[in-house]
């Protein structure tokens, strides 16, 4: 049997199989999405003073399961195995955003440094937390794609 000819000079009408797809594929559009995202998470966890990353983390961490529940309602089914998976830690970082928004509305103010000193401390702690919870989203999200596929098999 002769080996196959490359991709580039197959006849176009010829239907490629699977197999000589590969298992990934990726846009040119998704591939610099995803890498504009991981720039910006990037530079809100690291690089960014405290005074403006935590008000962008507590805004996205509350907006993360609402994003994941219209997902989850309205996407197709790898979609909605991702957001299963995903929603459990998005939920735990939901549950202490919230907690840490309720310790900033629980402060006095009348002695201001104090207040200073504690709210980088507590707040340099929740950006570490803020990033592993979103990895964690991911991993898990992954990983859930990755047994229904399993399963399906």
């Amino acid at each position: 049997m002769a080996p196959r000819p490359p991709m580039s000079i197959q006849d176009p009408t010829h239907p490629v199989s699977r197999a000589d797809r590969g298992r990934l594929q990726f846009s040119l559009r998704a591939m610099l999405a995803l890498t504009a995202l991981v720039a910006v998470a990037s530079a809100v966890l690291f690089t960014m003073p405290d005074y403006l990353a935590v008000p962008i983390i507590i805004v996205s961490t509350i907006a993360l399961p609402a994003l994941l529940t219209a997902a989850l309602v309205y996407g197709n089914s790898w979609q909605r195995s991702f957001c299963v998976g995903a929603m459990f830690p998005a939920g735990m970082m939901f549950f202490c955003t919230l907690v840490v928004v309720m310790y900033c509305l629980d402060v006095d103010f009348e002695n201001p440094g104090e207040f200073c000193e504690s709210v980088t401390l507590q707040y340099s702690s929740y950006r570490l937390y803020a990033g592993v919870s979103w990895v964690l989203s991911i991993t898990i999200g992954l990983f859930t794609v990755a047994l229904r596929r399993a399963l399906q098999r």
